[in-house]
């Protein structure tokens, strides 16, 4: 009883915002980025994501306080008055904030962001902080080399299992030509919005970044009409040819090959989508993609019986015979 109670109202509380360019959107997908900035309405945040956020709120401040008692000085920087202008994205100000700057005995300053993830996540974390996690913190060094903040070129992103409290932090550097790509990509996805176009997909069906975002299904909407109104039967680069026999003798193999079969599916994968079709001949192959529904259990939804449409494609390269090649 209490448990749907407290879900229940932690999903009221949850907000509509416009879309706006920010630092924690960096590594997220281009087109949702896109959709959300032409207007497209996202799906709400199942009701416990909500609870998940504020969580995240209670293990950085418990952070902090902890700081507090080392030698280091911790300098709050977060809040409206401590925001930072990092870029103009075609006339709207991309600003942001840290968690704080640390001040070693010595007088050296450094940044600090504080993560809390859970039990996936720190496993994912290996000898590097996530990809998307730098290029935020990293675009938050380029906004205090913007204010005037000389000497602060370094950032600790300081990451906490939520599950175990085991910690790992990662010391990263300023990168400007990273810092000026990634405001350059929000540029474009402006750029995009504008035209009230989006760019390709950069996942496929069935990728979890996919399962996960709230534009899922707009995105995917009429992907399976899109697919059949490719071209058939285009002729392919010659070169192809190689790549698609050797994709077809790896179908005989599993295991060690699976990732090397893999990797030129997606080169002749690249190569119909760059022809604008679905199907291809290449020398004695043809190569083609459909796409089809199928139904899935969702397991986000509450049934669990719940049953959605979801977007599968078939992939296939099978040599020509000699009737279909004359």
């Amino acid at each position: 009883m209490l448990v749907e109670l407290i879900a229940k109202n932690a999903g009221q509380d949850q907000k509509s915002y416009g879309y706006k360019p920010s630092p924690s959107q960096v590594g997220r997908c281009i087109r949702a980025l896109t959709y959300h900035a032409i207007g497209v309405a996202a799906d709400p945040f199942p009701d416990r994501a909500l609870l998940i956020f504020e969580d995240g709120n209670i293990h950085e401040e418990m952070i902090k306080d902890h700081i507090r008692k080392t030698v280091f000085t911790l300098t709050e920087w977060k809040g409206p008055r401590q925001r930072f202008l990092i870029a103009d994205i075609n006339g709207v100000p991309m600003d942001g904030e840290v968690d704080g700057i640390l001040s070693s005995p010595l007088g050296e300053q450094i940044a600090l962001e504080i993560k809390s993830i859970n039990h996936f996540g720190f496993e994912r974390l290996k000898d590097a902080p996530l990809d998307e996690h730098k290029r935020q913190v990293n675009l938050y060094l380029h906004g205090l080399k913007q204010a005037g903040l000389v000497g602060i070129y370094k950032a600790i992103i300081l990451y906490k299992n939520k599950n175990t409290a085991a910690m790992k932090e990662f010391i990263i550097e300023y990168d400007e030509a990273l810092a000026l790509a990634d405001i350059e990509m929000f540029r474009q996805v402006d750029q995009w919005a504008e035209k009230n176009t989006v760019p390709p997909r950069p996942y496929e069906p069935g990728d979890w970044q996919c399962d996960y975002c709230r534009w899922n299904k707009t995105c995917y909407k009429n992907y399976v009409e899109e697919v059949g109104q490719l071209q058939s039967d285009v002729v392919l680069d010659e070169e192809l040819e190689t790549t698609a026999r050797y994709y077809n003798e790896l179908g005989a193999h599993i295991g060690e090959q699976e990732k090397e079969r893999d990797e030129l599916k997606s080169k002749l994968k690249q190569a119909l989508t760059d022809a604008n079709a679905k199907s291809g001949r290449v020398g004695d192959y043809i190569i083609s993609r459909s796409a089809q529904e199928r139904d899935q259990v969702d397991k986000t939804l509450v049934p669990p019986e719940a049953i959605k449409k979801v977007i599968s494609e078939r992939f296939t390269v099978k040599k020509i015979k000699k009737e279909e090649a004359s």
